[in-house]
């Protein structure tokens, strides 16, 4: 009979690690155009007058400022009637 011989385990080399994987760095494009020596509009000169909406929006609002203030004046000038009226009478009865 054959003895049969009993293979000792060959040891093996430790697995390597995988070199680490670098980053690649994404260089980002700006998504607009460079535009140089664009033209502009012109601009009209500052005393020309042009009646726009947004005129009319200030003329109503000013108008309404205006009554508002003048319907307040006339308030205190009647308020300011009475008191002088109340005060004439307190002198008579004295």
């Amino acid at each position: 009979m054959a003895i049969a011989k009993k293979k000792t385990p060959t040891k093996r080399a430790a697995p390597r690690k995988a070199p680490a994987k670098r980053k690649s760095i994404k260089v980002t494009v700006p998504r607009y155009k460079y535009e140089s020596f664009k033209l502009s509009r012109d601009v009209p000169p500052l005393m020309t007058f042009k009646i726009t909406r947004q005129t009319l929006y200030w003329l109503v609002i000013v108008s309404f400022l205006i009554f508002f203030q003048l319907w307040i004046i006339k308030l205190q000038l009647q308020v300011a009637h009475v008191v002088n009226q109340q005060q004439e009478q307190i002198q008579q009865d004295l």
